[in-house]
């Protein structure tokens, strides 16, 4: 069932008080993702929930979703914004659903904490996240910021310039590949809000461009290399304020056999995520739907479904490639896929489970054929057709794991990964099948190590109802860079997020990749499948039992100066009092200064000792400046750093404000406050 964060426990709120204010937002917003993830319990791709098989709820998912190839798109311009019926239609076929929401929704208001700009758009973004997870869709996002109600078009576009949405969404359609776009909102002016007219222009316009070779998805390298994708068809959600239109009714009928829920529950469910924003559903019984409105491609306005027009047969893929041999190979290889998908759903039982690991082994070899000869056919779509089935035979290989009872789980000792120090890891693989199962390899690798690090050598056999274990200490780069979410690694352009400093191939997601995920390489009913899973930090509350949080790595000390801002009158002397709060990370005793930096002519202020002696320890101080008399009105930034004794400075970790014209000095710094200096005008 869905659930409610739990309340934190007293570590989360000794570490939220010690966090950063990008720290206690993420701790808010990973509280929701937990709270969806444990609605989700038993789900082997999900981290943050103990480690399972997936048993016969993923094996039926998968399952049908190897039967069919049904992709949508949804498109609007804010969390909440999506149509959650029509997501968990798209599941309940079998197939992919997509939301893309232009913005994270920095701009709303927040019913369940004081969190405003970049710290919402965090927390929106684990609401939104968890809701696909109810569903079992994806989610994108583009470069916009959530600046605030606007009344028009034009409004929206001069600050997210229609070129650059263009740009990501045409991205997001080239790499999820959809057959259906849903606009939320008309294309066009309209009495809605102006960002909600923005997202109506991006939808019709990406229907129409994505698929044009003439059109670049921009950044450069993998993001431009993405080839044209043409949807079939696009539609726009009918409106929801009664107004009289021809509308194609999207039936929710029926339960989600596994769990016993309805679709419409589901839906339910999903909605009710967007706890920030007051949104919570009652799980009605009974059938329920969503409406839409035919706009473009498919059977035209008289379809009896989204997909009416649009082959959603498995085989529909082959049809990508060029007339010829190889598409005719391709074809009959996925015809017999989904026969044997179809068939093994049919018979899919708990007594039985076990029993689908014969044709899930079928199943893979014949998508790893299909998936080479679609790469080599050659032809405008090929890649695209190889990349679909590369994403089934992943599900396939997920399934067979289910199937077999093979469960992993990677685990850190810590929470936090210092630079230049190690870290304990440790991948277990449990064998829970009466049959052996051999273990080839199992590697850790990710952003916070400098190479692929190997936990075995030589592999390993696990006999029935085995446990293996493989523990290493791992060192962390010295210059592995601190996590924060990708797109605050820069200061925003105006009201666009900053993506240029990252690879290209991860604009468009939710975050950026954990810092460690370990890969197992198996050989199970005599096929060779890899399975990646992120490695977290688990631990036993008292009261709640087994926590689980994702890793993040840290600077030796963390830094936060406050207040954030300072006023005062130009007119005034006196100074100014900046308290710092300090944070180690270090398994060693800690030691050295703070200073604030003032601008060119400033009396300097004097720096600050600290001593921390122990892994998360902590020193406050308090620094005084002095402002001079006469100093010209304005916003100045203070840059507030700390070094250790042995000559350690530290880089900033996320822009330390929400004003876009404040950008960073060039060195980099902990902390930051501002100083706004007023001229008074007498009444």
């Amino acid at each position: 069932m869905d659930t409610i964060p739990a309340m934190p426990s007293k570590e989360q709120l000794s570490v939220a008080r010690g966090a950063t204010a990008l720290g206690r937002a993420l701790l808010l917003a990973l509280s929701i993702a937990v709270g969806a993830a444990t609605g989700a319990a038993g789900d082997p791709t999900n981290p943050l929930v103990p480690a399972a098989g997936g048993g016969l709820a993923l094996a039926d998912r998968a399952l049908a979703r190897l039967a069919t190839h049904a992709r949508v798109l949804v498109v609007g311009a804010h969390p909440d914004d999506e149509d959650s019926a029509l997501l968990a239609w798209v599941a309940a076929q079998g197939g992919e659903g997509a939301y893309l929401s232009l913005s994270r929704g920095e701009g709303g208001q927040n019913l369940i904490g004081p969190e405003m700009g970049v710290g919402l758009g965090l927390v929106r973004s684990e609401e939104l996240l968890g809701a696909r997870s109810i569903e079992g869709n994806r989610q994108f996002f583009t470069r916009a910021y959530d600046f605030g109600y606007t009344k028009t078009l034009s409004e929206a576009l001069e600050r997210w310039p229609r070129e650059v949405l263009l740009e990501d969404a045409v991205r997001v359609v080239r790499r999820f590949r959809p057959q259906i776009i849903v606009s939320i909102f008309r294309d066009g002016e309209s009495a809605t809000h102006g960002q909600h007219q923005a997202a109506g222009v991006v939808a019709h316009a990406v229907y129409r461009l994505a698929g044009d070779f003439a059109v670049d998805a921009g950044g450069g390298g993998a993001a431009s290399a993405l080839p044209p994708w043409q949807p079939q068809a696009l539609y726009r959600r009918a409106s929801w304020r009664g107004e009289e239109e021809p509308a194609m009714e999207v039936p929710l009928a029926g339960l989600n056999a596994v769990d016993g829920r309805s679709w419409r529950q589901i839906a339910a469910a999903s909605r009710s995520m967007h706890r920030s924003q007051d949104m919570g559903s009652l799980q009605r019984l009974g059938p329920g739907g969503s409406r839409v409105v035919w706009v473009a491609g498919g059977a035209g306005a008289g379809g009896s479904s989204p997909f009416a027009g649009i082959d959603t047969s498995l085989t529909a893929l082959a049809e990508l490639l060029p007339a010829g041999e190889s598409r005719n190979e391709v074809k009959a290889l996925l015809a017999r896929v989904q026969v044997a998908a179809e068939g093994a759903r049919l018979e899919l039982a708990p007594a039985r489970l076990r029993e689908i690991t014969v044709p899930l082994a079928g199943i893979i070899e014949d998508l790893r054929a299909a998936e080479k000869l679609a790469a080599a056919a050659g032809g405008p779509d090929a890649e695209g057709a190889a990349a679909l089935i590369a994403e089934k035979r992943s599900v396939a290989e997920r399934a067979l794991l289910a199937a077999e009872g093979v469960v992993l789980d990677a685990r850190a000792d810590r929470g936090t990964l210092t630079p230049g120090q190690s870290a304990e890891l440790a991948v277990s693989v449990w064998n829970t099948a009466v049959r052996p199962l051999d273990v080839l390899a199992v590697t850790v690798e990710g952003p916070a190590l400098d190479e692929e690090q190997a936990l075995i050598e030589g592999g390993a056999r696990l006999v029935g109802g085995e446990l293996g274990e493989w523990t290493s200490s791992v060192p962390i780069a010295p210059n592995a860079r601190p996590t924060i979410p990708y797109f605050l690694e820069r200061p925003r352009e105006g009201d666009l997020y900053d993506w240029s400093g990252h690879p290209p191939g991860a604009w468009g997601e939710p975050f950026g990749p954990p810092p460690l995920t370990a890969e197992v390489r198996l050989r199970v009913g005599g096929i060779e499948v890899a399975v990646r899973r992120e490695v977290v930090h688990a631990y036993a509350d008292q009261a709640v039992g087994e926590i689980r949080r994702p890793l993040r790595v840290v600077p030796t000390v963390e830094i936060e100066a406050s207040p954030p801002l300072v006023m005062r009158p130009a007119s005034g002397d006196g100074v100014t009092a900046i308290s710092v709060r300090l944070r180690s990370h270090s398994v060693e005793p800690v030691a050295g200064w703070v200073e604030v930096e003032v601008p060119p002519g400033w009396p300097p202020p004097p720096k600050g000792e600290f001593t921390i002696a122990d892994r998360g320890g902590g020193a406050a101080l308090t620094l005084d400046i002095e402002v001079p008399r006469g100093v010209a009105p304005g916003r100045y930034r203070l840059p507030v750093i700390a070094e250790l004794t042995g000559g350690e400075r530290f880089d900033e970790a996320f822009p330390t404000t929400d004003y876009p014209h404040v950008r960073p000095r060039p060195r980099p710094v902990a902390a930051a406050v501002e100083l706004e200096v007023l001229e008074l005008v007498a009444p």
